[in-house]
């Protein structure tokens, strides 16, 4: 069974028309499951109010699904986003009257192949179905987004395979942590499974780990990883952004479903709180600025 990791934003009268609801808190979830397949799909349900709620959610997809009303500084903060987190697979669905010009700003962004539609909607999952798993990173690499207690269980991490697979009592190292926990159990769909292949939205019942020792944006891993402060690397502003990175200052830093604060110091980039990259890039944000969407980062560090 195909497992898809879908971005949306839009109404929410039309994503429930196309998914159940599930998790929520700044980032509400929504699955739909066929026989061919399996689609969580992300939707930022407190931005524009709290721009990480926008990062966080594209961090682990495979592909987007817009469904445009209002051509507005919302919509373009969203497409920045999107365009300088490389999620060039998706589509639009909007208006007769939206659609020229929604292919007119996609145009010179890495969205410019999203297919815009302007039917009744029916064939947007349809499309959706042929996306394929966006890698990040090597080996077993889990992204975790939500974590609770269950009586008589403890630990329960929700969270995205993003590469390898992960297995029933493997061992792994915890980021951030720097634990090592082991793995007691699997549910996928609610589900008790032997291993989850990537792709996958897991639950995983956790041993070595108390839940208030977990934070968003760690990442499970079959190897040991490091975590970082100082960030060196190449920065590339936006173009639709006029304003450019600051030489100097307070900047925030989305990558991996953490949205770190930050201090800009002649191209490096200082961070309050470590931070790990799956594939080594993120996207440097400013509250000062609109839109505050700045520029990408590129790791001088291999991932």
């Amino acid at each position: 069974m195909k497992n898809l990791n879908l971005f949306y934003y839009g109404s929410q009268d039309f994503i429930r028309e196309i998914g159940k609801k599930g998790t929520q808190s700044d980032i509400t979830l929504y699955s739909r499951k066929t026989d061919d397949y399996v689609f969580t799909i992300l939707n930022p349900s407190l931005f524009p109010d709290k721009l990480s709620s926008l990062t966080d959610c594209i961090a682990p997809v495979d592909a987007a699904i817009l469904q445009v009303e209002t051509i507005d500084k919302n919509l373009g903060e969203v497409i920045m986003a999107l365009d300088l987190s490389g999620i060039s697979t998706g589509l639009v669905y909007t208006s007769e009257e939206n659609a020229d010009r929604i292919k007119s700003i996609l145009s010179n962004t890495s969205l410019k192949n999203y297919p815009v539609l302007t039917d009744n909607g029916a064939s947007v999952v349809e499309k959706a179905g042929r996306f394929d798993h966006r890698t990040q990173g090597r080996g077993t690499k889990i992204l975790i987004d939500h974590f609770f207690t269950v009586r008589s269980v403890g630990t329960v991490a929700l969270g995205f395979v993003t590469s390898g697979k992960v297995e029933k009592h493997q061992d792994l190292f915890l980021s951030l942590a720097k634990k090592s926990i082991q793995v007691r159990s699997i549910q996928v769909q609610d589900e008790d499974v032997p291993e989850a292949e990537e792709g996958t939205r897991v639950g995983l019942s956790l041993k070595g780990i108390d839940t208030d020792e977990l934070e968003r944006g760690m990442v499970l891993s079959d190897t040991e990883i490091d975590s970082e402060k100082l960030l060196k690397g190449s920065i590339a502003k936006h173009p639709a952004q006029k304003n450019p990175p600051p030489d100097q200052g307070e900047v925030f830093f989305a990558s991996t479903m953490r949205y770190q604060r930050g201090t800009m110091e002649k191209g490096d980039i200082s961070l309050d709180s470590p931070i790990y990259m799956l594939d080594g890039k993120g996207v440097i944000c400013s509250q000062s600025l609109t839109p505050r969407i700045i520029a990408s980062f590129n790791s001088s560090k291999s991932p």
